[in-house]
């Protein structure tokens, strides 16, 4: 069975693979967003630079263009990106975290997706069929402790510093988006710079996050994270 890793040039993909599935392919899917090349040019410095970073470059549905402008949701993009990374190999590993609330990252929609693979592949007229697994090992780990492990294995931050993780179209990180935030407070937690454009604590503030940590909206784990980044 092909194993493969769901690349988007952001950390947690490149954490996925690096922590755990560094014999997998990594598959990039273009479905046509905002900031598609921003992320794409990521991937393929991290394919450069890194022995052995494969990487398969899929066009997918153009999907981008669903986008939510406020959250930077692209409907079904998880659904899309599966079925995209299912064309390469059977193991499909998809880097979601701890205390994601994203219904397309639980495990409830992984397990459907699985099914939903295994039941497109059985073995009929035209083929011997197939039988997927999708692997999520990065959901027992929020970013903040993903990266401690990553820093722990003492490969180069230089890694690190090539992905990108940013809903804005333009280069760089704005720091003005969630992807922009949650990378600030992985990243301050472990004591690494992060340049943006803007403050991302700022930002935060301004959309009432630093407010969820403690009125009870955000789960412990994840409030006591950003908490951390406030220090």
């Amino acid at each position: 069975m092909k194993s493969v890793n769901l690349i988007s040039g952001g950390l947690d993909s490149f954490l996925c693979w690096f922590l755990f599935c560094k014999d997998a392919i990594n598959v990039y899917v273009d479905i046509g967003h905002n900031y598609n090349t921003k992320e794409q040019s990521a991937v393929k410095q991290l394919e450069k630079t890194i022995p052995n970073f494969n990487v398969k470059y899929h066009i997918g549905s153009d999907i981008g263009k669903f986008e939510d402008e406020t959250s930077g949701i692209i409907p079904n993009r998880n659904a899309e990106l599966i079925l995209s990374a299912a064309q390469y190999g059977e193991v499909i590993y998809f880097g979601v975290i701890k205390d994601e609330i994203n219904s397309d990252k639980s495990l409830d929609f992984v397990r459907g997706m699985e099914t939903v693979l295994n039941i497109s592949n059985k073995k009929q007229y035209w083929t011997e069929g197939k039988v997927f697994n999708i692997k999520t090992p990065t959901r027992e780990y929020n970013k903040s402790e993903l990266i401690k492990m990553y820093i722990d294995t003492g490969a180069s931050l230089d890694y690190l510093y090539l992905t990108i993780s940013c809903y804005d179209g333009d280069n760089g990180h704005c720091g003005r988006c969630p992807s922009c935030f949650k990378r600030y407070v992985a990243f301050k937690n472990n004591g690494l710079i992060f340049e943006t454009s803007n403050n991302p604590i700022e930002w935060a503030r301004e959309t009432g996050i630093i407010e969820k940590c403690y009125d009870g909206t955000y789960n412990k784990s994840r409030a006591n994270e950003i908490k951390e980044a406030l220090i």
